[in-house]
């Protein structure tokens, strides 16, 4: 019980220092989502909520065009440095970016509020195409109302779904598309993770498992570290990655927690005390869902 409470005010510290070392993603006082791109001009970009191509860096500004999900633009930068603005939508604070869009055979420079861009977006082997997308910050828990897409490379056809879950607040996400993993009934499975690359930084993988018709989430793997004093570390492994049997899901956890001590007599000499703690989850996946399996006591 002391490690899992350790553990979780360590997270309420974890996203107190990410603010005051790094001024963006999360506000503690009006709890918005700070939403800030890494592209390099000349990147192409999805658009994951559809919504307008504007004129001006702003919402009363002329619409050159609305674009629909799956729309693909080209990274221009903020334009004139003086044209450069933020704008609070839906709990998500992103800028205006401008990008060039292919219309109608000609490109057309125009501005896009940067919450309505895919945050990841994915390809599998056949091509087709993976979205992952924000809707909205809900600020009561700190969760995303998510939009996931799916566009099928044969028929176009576009599928959504959404979801309500956890999410990182480091800027560098990325997606990967794996396989069916060897779970009943995935035709692959849809991995989006937020990297924590500084100290204290949670790092997060959510899975998404699509069956041919709907995406059914998966449980996820967490991580966090602070400079060799403490770190919380999971390991997610489906069945084609260990032994013991079909439609299994094994995540194991790994705490350590470290404290410097000194002893009288002893100069000038600092010590190190240690306590590490390893737990083993297993989820049985049935083909729709899943279900933690209970451990049975000796």
């Amino acid at each position: 019980m002391m490690n899992n409470f350790l553990f979780v005010n360590f997270l309420r510290c974890t996203f107190f220092v990410h603010v005051i070392c790094f001024s963006y993603c999360f506000s503690q006082e009006d709890r918005t989502y700070f939403l800030y791109n890494s592209y390099q001009v000349g990147d192409s970009i999805y658009i994951g909520i559809e919504g307008p191509l504007r004129s001006f860096p702003s919402r009363s500004s002329k619409i050159i065009k609305n674009l629909s999900v799956g729309d693909k633009v080209y990274y221009l930068g903020w334009g004139p440095r003086e044209e450069v603005k933020r704008e609070t939508i839906y709990g998500i604070d992103a800028e205006f970016i401008c990008v060039e869009f292919l219309i109608d055979g000609n490109y057309e420079t125009g501005y896009i509020w940067g919450g309505l861009l895919a945050q990841v977006d994915a390809f599998d082997s056949k091509n087709n195409q993976y979205l992952y997308s924000f809707k909205n910050f809900n600020s009561k828990d700190g969760t995303m109302d998510l939009r996931l897409t799916r566009i099928d490379a044969s028929s176009k056809s576009i599928y959504h779904q959404n979801f309500i879950d956890t999410i990182g607040y480091e800027q560098h996400k990325v997606g990967k598309i794996l396989g069916p993993m060897g779970l009943s009934n995935v035709q692959s499975i849809f991995r989006v993770g937020y990297l924590g690359e500084a100290c204290g930084i949670l790092t997060i993988y959510n899975y998404y498992a699509w069956n041919g018709k709907e995406f059914i989430q998966l449980p996820s793997k967490k991580s966090v570290a602070d400079g060799g004093v403490y770190y919380y570390a999971e390991t997610l492994q489906f069945p084609t990655e260990h032994k013991y049997g079909n439609d299994l899901i094994i995540i194991t956890s790994e705490e350590m927690e470290a404290e410097e001590i000194v002893f009288e007599g002893v100069a000038d000499a600092w010590f190190t005390n240690a306590v590490t703690t390893s737990r083993t989850s297993v989820y049985k996946w049935t083909g729709k869902g899943f279900y933690k399996l209970h451990q049975i006591e000796e």
